[in-house]
């Protein structure tokens, strides 16, 4: 994780096993890993902006 200012850039992973419809895909019962990356905006009272 990295700030500046009222910006945050996250990077994260997980993992699971993949038991019901996630991402549009129905369940395939088989272990899955993913990771990704994204930027939250923080308001005056130090909280995630929504978008």
């Amino acid at each position: 994780m990295i700030g500046e200012e009222k910006k945050v850039w996250v990077r994260y992973k997980g993992c699971g096993t993949h038991l019901g419809i996630g991402w549009g895909f129905e369940a395939t019962n088989k272990f899955v890993e993913f990771e990704g990356a994204t930027i939250l905006y923080i308001n005056s009272e130090g909280k995630v902006k929504d978008p």
